[in-house]
């Protein structure tokens, strides 16, 4: 779904079937179609594995970041169940709305890929774009910056009206 939605987005020049070795570049690092799939399939299976539990906890705004004041990836463990344990915030305010539901989407790509559920390439992306953003710290205000926008980007694809 994700491949398929990125296409329509634009994101990759040929609007026909994806060949899977066709590149897209995601804040300056080459991503195959393959890969892209690879997110999406574990984004699906995220919603029903045991493997991994996504919470989506409910703040105050008083309780949300400065930087993040609407929606906020806690981070993930995993527990001596083997269970891979993710923690997205929202704002009480947020309005539900489609974009309530991309922010959404975004933490759970988020979790996917810092937890390593979406496997080895989006656990490395991942923390690439972790070195970004302890790079760019001073000048964004963000020590999630570059992880979260790349995750709207996508949840945007995947959530398109």
């Amino acid at each position: 779904m994700l491949v398929a939605v990125l296409m329509a987005a634009s994101l990759l020049s040929d609007p026909g079937t994806p060949d899977p070795n066709e590149v897209i570049m995601l804040d300056g690092t080459a991503v195959t179609v393959a890969q892209l799939k690879a997110l999406d399939d574990a984004f699906q299976a995220s919603k029903t594995s045991d493997a991994i539990e996504i919470s989506f906890d409910p703040k105050p705004q008083s309780a949300m970041p400065s930087y993040d004041p609407i929606w906020h990836y806690a981070g993930s463990s995993v527990h001596s169940n083997g269970v891979i344990y993710s923690d997205v915030w929202m704002s009480k305010t947020v309005t539900p709305n489609h974009q309530a539901v991309v922010y959404a989407a975004a933490g759970i790509l988020m979790a996917i890929m810092d937890s390593g559920f979406g496997g080895t390439f989006w656990k490395s992306f991942y923390d690439a774009e972790g070195r970004k953003d302890a790079a760019d710290l001073g000048r964004t205000g963000n020590p999630l910056y570059h992880r979260e926008a790349v995750a709207l980007r996508l949840a945007s694809a995947l959530y398109t009206q």
